[in-house]
């Protein structure tokens, strides 16, 4: 029997040994010259003991983790979880994580403003300028900021204090706002806190019910009937004082047409000479030669007057001779009225010193009127202030506008439109309009008038419409 090839001893490395051969450039010769060390040729083995081999504790395992599970939820113990955020922050761990070396600081840069601008910034800035100066260096703090008594960005200090010589510098503090009236008013008799008192659903009449009584029912129509006919007799007052006016600009047109009328072609009269310029100018010059002291205005440059047929010579005023005339009819009537004025004006004299005993009755008289419109006034603030109690503020009047009645109070439903049940029951209002309109009935929305948008005024017609040609990758279909 042929002796066994040794095999050549293992590099301490693992390295695997390399035997002299001629090549392996076939497979049959790779097959032929190969060689396997001792571990690779005898491989340790996998396969799992013989279980006669093992005890009981290693064949069998008892798993109760399920009973255990049950019974916790069963008993509503739950297992002790890791509170959230005991293991630490995370940007704690994230600095933990991360190398000590320190990284490779950056090279400084420039601003990009130079030296010379910075120096002319600070000039006007009004601060030192840098440099070899006598009052080199940055400008220091001030003792007076340093002892400074108050802080003036401070809103809780007061703002008081009597006002240095520049006066006329603005304070840069801020002055604490104040709330409006309407906020801090908490007067109980006043409207608008008796109407925010009233709850934010108002209370229906029991007429609106789905199923009411008849005599709550004829009261609800009743009601209705009773606003539906102050609103038409509201409408008939509008449409009478519209007409009133439609007539009386109808008649001051006709009135002003007639002072200047047309001719039968349809064209305005020339305006005789009396409205001419000359004849207006004539006009004015004469009513300020009436008024006192007042001198007639000059002519204009050019303007020659006109003289009479049979004129004379005009004499300096030196020449004329005045006549002693007669006083006339009015004269003596003004004088007599004078003379009677007299005897009349101590007549009302003795009068007015003999009402002076009558004082004290007129003081009672007066004092019964005050009592009598005190009381007045204190009944219709009472009955007002009972209203705003009951429905807010609705049909008063705030400011411009007035505010609207609650739609929801008087919602009416006839007799046949009743439902038997509630499976019957419409479904109709607008809890949205509801609820805008309680806002104001109880002062906390304002109550405006329904606010259109307004067109730019402008040509009418198709020369104020504007055209634009849309493209034809717009034309979806």
């Amino acid at each position: 029997m042929a002796a066994a090839k040794k095999q050549p001893a293992a590099h301490p490395l693992g390295k695997p040994s390399s035997t002299s051969q001629s090549s392996r450039k076939t497979k049959s010769s790779w097959r032929k010259n190969i060689s396997l060390p001792p571990s690779i040729d005898t491989p340790p083995s996998t396969a799992p003991p013989a279980p006669h081999t093992l005890t009981n504790a290693q064949l069998f395992t008892e798993d109760r983790s399920a009973d255990r599970t049950s019974a916790n939820a069963i008993l509503g113990v739950g297992l002790h979880r890791k509170k959230k955020g005991s293991g630490g922050l995370k940007s704690l761990e994230v600095l933990k994580n991360r190398s000590d070396v320190p990284a490779v600081p950056g090279r400084a840069r420039t601003s990009g403003i130079s030296k010379a601008t910075k120096n002319q910034l600070r000039r006007i800035a009004q601060r030192p300028v840098l440099g070899g100066q006598e009052d080199g260096g940055a400008a220091g703090v001030k003792e007076a900021v340093k002892e400074a008594e108050f802080d003036m960005w401070d809103q809780q200090q007061q703002q008081g204090g009597e006002k240095g010589e520049e006066e006329w510098i603005e304070d840069p503090r801020r002055v604490q706002a104040k709330a409006p009236r309407t906020m801090t008013n908490i007067n109980p008799s006043d409207p608008l806190t008796l109407a925010r008192s009233l709850p934010a659903l108002p209370t229906p009449h029991p007429g609106t019910s789905y199923n009411p009584t008849a005599s709550d029912h004829a009261s609800l129509l009743q009601l209705a009937y009773t606003s539906e006919l102050s609103k038409e007799q509201k409408e008939r007052e509008a449409a009478e004082f519209k007409t009133y006016l439609q007539k009386g600009r109808k008649e001051a047109r006709d009135q002003a047409l007639e002072a200047f009328p047309e001719e039968e072609g349809g064209k305005k009269r020339k305006r005789s000479s009396s409205f001419s310029k000359e004849g207006e100018q004539e006009r004015v010059n004469q009513t300020l030669v009436k008024m006192m002291g007042m001198d007639s205005l000059p002519r204009a440059e050019g303007e020659e007057l006109e003289e009479e047929d049979g004129g004379q010579e005009e004499s300096d005023e030196e020449d004329r001779v005045y006549e002693i005339k007669r006083k006339t009819k009015a004269q003596r009537a003004r004088a007599l009225r004078a003379k009677e004025e007299v005897p009349a004006a101590r007549k009302q004299a003795r009068l007015a010193k003999a009402e002076l005993y009558t004082l004290p009755s007129l003081r009672k008289k007066y004092n019964a009127a005050l009592r009598a419109r005190t009381e007045a006034a204190l009944k219709i603030r009472a009955k007002r202030e009972e209203q705003i109690r009951l429905k807010g503020l609705e049909g008063l009047r705030v400011g411009r506008n007035r505010v609207g009645e609650v739609s929801s109070r008087t919602e009416v439903q006839l007799e046949e439109d009743l439902a038997e049940g509630l499976r019957g029951v419409k479904t109709e209002g607008n809890l949205f309009r509801d609820r805008f309109q309680s806002f104001q009935a109880r002062a906390l929305a304002e109550t405006g008038s329904n606010r259109y948008p307004v067109q730019k005024q402008g040509r009418t017609g198709k020369r104020g419409q504007k055209e634009f040609e849309i493209p034809s990758y717009r034309h979806f279909k």
